[in-house]
């Protein structure tokens, strides 16, 4: 009886069962791959990295940017300020304390710095005046005939005393503005010269004497 049973034909009907169980195990396997192969790269996706600085762009907001170095103050050399009158002093000069018949007075003058610091002197003839008087009289002045003034600027230094290099000869006459040839001459007696440079007058006068 069982024999009969075991070799009856299967029906359509199971074929097609066995079939779509078949199927779906394999389609079950597929997916098992497929979910096996792709899951790594699942997920959700990444952000994506914001952006980074380009290095010069970094480096201006890093560092911050250099603020101009302070000039340094200007110092102003001593040696090209001008002499103030306070700096200066003056002495008038002859070459001798008597002068005989005919012989003429050389002049000249000094200048001391007796401050503590160097200055620029203007010593030209065009800053000097030499003044001879005979009491409150006025005999002869330099400027009155200085035909061609000279500017001779010159550094002087602390406590440098400078002299003048050539003395101015006086022909012993009165002197006329304007007038080189001068005037009358003088008569025998004591006479003074007080000298004047960058606007500072000698604080004592020389007195000479003309025989």
């Amino acid at each position: 009886m069982s024999e009969q049973q075991s070799n009856r034909p299967v029906s359509a009907a199971v074929y097609r069962r066995r079939r779509l169980v078949l199927l779906g195990g394999l389609i079950a396997v597929v997916l098992v791959i497929v979910l096996i192969v792709v899951r790594p790269f699942g997920g959700e996706p990444a952000t994506a990295p914001a952006p980074s600085a380009s290095p010069e762009a970094s480096a201006s907001q890093e560092q911050p940017a250099d603020e101009p170095a302070p000039e340094p103050s200007a110092s102003v050399d001593p040696a090209s300020t001008p002499c103030p009158g306070t700096a200066l002093q003056v002495a008038a000069l002859t070459d001798a304390q008597s002068y005989g018949e005919g012989v003429l007075p050389q002049l000249t003058l000094s200048v001391t710095n007796v401050s503590q610091s160097a200055c620029l002197l203007d010593a030209g003839t065009e800053n000097q005046q030499f003044l001879i008087t005979s009491g409150s009289e006025q005999i002869w002045l330099s400027t009155d005939c200085d035909a061609e003034p000279q500017e001779a600027e010159v550094v002087l230094e602390a406590g440098q005393q400078l002299a003048s290099s050539t003395p101015l000869v006086w022909n012993r006459t009165r002197s006329i503005e304007g007038d080189c040839e001068g005037g009358s001459l003088v008569s025998p007696g004591f006479y003074n010269l007080e000298v004047t440079i960058n606007g500072v007058t000698s604080s004592e006068a020389r007195q000479f004497e003309l025989r």
